[in-house]
């Protein structure tokens, strides 16, 4: 039997043609000393250019174009352009190397395909951390479905060379997926289905300074809220140093002034302790900024308060709570000179309270000097905790008669002094300060309050010569309808009190139309009064013994709830067997005792 299958046969070589390719280079900028320079083209591919040298030399000399592999790489350096087709003519129909020139002359303007080892991370991404669990997820995505989304690039900063492994691309954005990309390559999964035959990625190149490129990554980490605010505030401090004002950062990542200088200060003012309190969260990022506004040189020892504030000014105003005001200083802030102060509620604090103290100090010295000059008479400087004193001199008399004494006064246990003066006039001269009406005015408030003294003490000792077990008992039954109670004024009467106090003295004295007992304010004590007098001796004994048994056994009733210790004192007074549950251990009792 006839074999009649048929192979197909190979495709031919393209005739190669050493004149076209050196026309391409030369057209293309590829030249050196105006001759064509195929190593040039070789480092814009990415590949070794003395190799590369060496194979277009042997290829030139057999009459035999080099491989499609190097054929397309040196293609895809220009893609679209009569350079990419003088070396696409020698890539046979249907080799791999012609997919992939073919993928890149279909690709909009500034994408490419890179090699991994083309493309490095940027110096300037403000993203420091990386969670490895989220690199873990992303890469099993990307090993799934490929990479999706492009990855941002510039060509190496300050270099005309083109991209290669010597000289890779720096990401402007994308670093997550580049570093999951490298993580599959490092663990033999790369390259995912999506991205054979040629195992590249897509980057779109972007041609940006610097600057630009610091600002790109800020934005994209921004938009995707990837950033710390420690992160943030990193690269806005970097910006400023390469000359951005903030205005100019707020306008680039759509963000107000504010917002920047706000986050600029967690990097330029707080101390590292500071920020290692963010970064762990211990400081809310409101708190942060609180503590940001104190001098650094006090921030480490707010940390722990800080951390109990529920905002920003309260953080500021715990700062300042034992500091001394400007405004109770003395001296001016010109004397004040470097050291730290704070401003809160339109206040200004002075950190240092030891400076304030001394400058307090000196300040009260050279007032003594002032006043001594003046003539004023005994001029001296004492301390004290609080001040009292009249301020202001007295008027009608002379300086002579009047002695000045400066106070430093130290308040609520601070340690920083206000200055006060005080004017005190000497001897009889007192009485030049006061006017005659005003002194016949207080002569005769203090000769009344005498007299009412007085009236009170001789109305004690009638009542204690008048005192017997009946008016004793009377005034008591009186004082019960206004107390309520006979041993505790502010207790609530038992039902018991209340049914004895209606029945004694009467609804229409001490009830409401609902039964209940009235407010003292509500009683008319004088007709109580009356009607206790009306009593014959007899009744008022009767009852008083009732209204003494009444508030009695308010008192037991209250007993229920406190300690078991008082149960065998009511039982001996009463005469009555205690039950064995109420009885107190001896331990208890010892307690009690105790």
């Amino acid at each position: 039997m006839t074999d009649t299958t048929t192979t197909k046969p190979e495709a031919a070589a393209p005739a190669f043609d050493i004149t076209t390719l050196d026309t391409a280079l030369t057209q293309a900028g590829f030249v050196h000393n105006g001759q064509p320079a195929i190593q040039k083209a070789a480092r814009a591919a990415g590949v070794d250019a003395r190799s590369t040298k060496r194979a277009y030399d042997r290829a030139h000399q057999e009459g035999k174009a080099p491989t499609p592999s190097l054929c397309g790489k040196l293609a895809a350096v220009l893609p679209g352009t009569p350079f990419a087709e003088a070396w696409a003519a020698f890539i046979p129909a249907g080799d791999a190397a012609a997919a992939e020139l073919s993928a890149a002359a279909d690709m909009p303007a500034g994408m490419r395909l890179l090699p991994l080892d083309h493309i490095a991370p940027s110096r300037f991404n403000p993203r420091r951390e990386f969670a490895q669990a989220d690199l873990e997820a992303l890469a099993a995505d990307i090993r799934q479905r490929g990479l999706i989304q492009n990855i941002t690039v510039r060509r190496p900063a300050g270099d005309t060379a083109e991209i290669s492994a010597l000289r890779p691309a720096e990401i402007l954005s994308g670093e997550r997926r580049y570093r999951a990309c490298c993580l599959l390559r490092d663990r033999g999964h790369w390259p995912p289905e999506q991205h054979k035959p040629h195992g590249k990625v897509m980057v779109m190149i972007r041609d940006c300074d610097d600057t630009e490129a610091r600002a790109i990554a800020l934005v994209e980490n921004m938009q995707r809220a990837d950033l710390t605010p420690l992160e943030e505030a990193r690269a806005f401090v970097e910006l400023a140093e390469m000359g951005l004002t903030t205005g100019d950062i707020a306008t680039r990542i759509c963000r107000t002034t504010k917002f920047v200088t706000n986050r600029m200060a967690l990097e330029t003012k707080l101390t590292d302790e500071a920020r290692t309190a963010l970064a762990e969260n211990r400081l809310t990022l409101e708190q942060a900024r609180g503590v940001a506004s104190i001098p650094r040189e006090y921030q480490n020892d707010m940390l722990i308060t800080a951390e109990g504030c529920g905002s920003d000014i309260d953080v500021r105003r715990y700062a300042v709570a034992n500091k001394p005001k400007l405004s109770d200083m003395a001296f001016d802030l010109d004397q004040w000179g470097d050291s730290p102060v704070m401003k809160v509620d339109g206040e200004t604090y002075l950190m240092n309270v030891e400076r304030a103290k001394m400058l307090q100090e000196a300040e009260a010295d050279r007032l003594a000097e002032r006043l001594r000059g003046e003539g004023w008479y005994d001029v001296s400087i004492e301390k004290a905790s609080w001040f009292y004193g009249a301020e202001t001199p007295p008027g009608n008399m002379g300086k002579s008669e009047v002695r000045a004494t400066i106070y430093l006064v130290t308040r609520y246990g601070t340690g920083w002094p206000v200055l006060k003066v005080q004017y005190t006039a000497l001897g009889k001269a007192a009485d030049q300060i006061e006017s005659p009406a005003e002194r016949a005015e207080r002569e005769a408030e203090e000769t009344r309050e005498k007299a009412v003294t007085a009236a009170w003490i001789d109305l004690r000792d009638q009542v204690r010569a008048a005192m017997t077990p009946d008016t004793a008992m009377r005034f008591q039954m009186v004082m019960m309808v206004a107390w309520h109670n006979a041993t505790d004024l502010y207790a609530e009467p038992s039902d018991d009190m209340q049914k004895a106090l209606i029945d004694i003295f009467g609804a229409d004295i001490v009830a409401d139309d609902d039964g209940s007992l009235r407010d003292l304010d509500d009683i008319d004590i004088n007709k109580a009064a009356d009607r206790v007098l009306a009593m014959s001796a007899s009744a008022v004994a009767s009852n008083w013994c009732r209204l003494m048994a009444a508030a009695t056994m308010g008192e037991v009733e209250r007993a229920w709830g406190r300690p078991k210790a008082e149960a065998p004192a009511i039982a001996r007074i009463f005469g009555i067997e205690l039950p064995e549950i109420l009885r107190p251990a001896p331990d208890a009792e010892d307690e009690a005792d105790e």
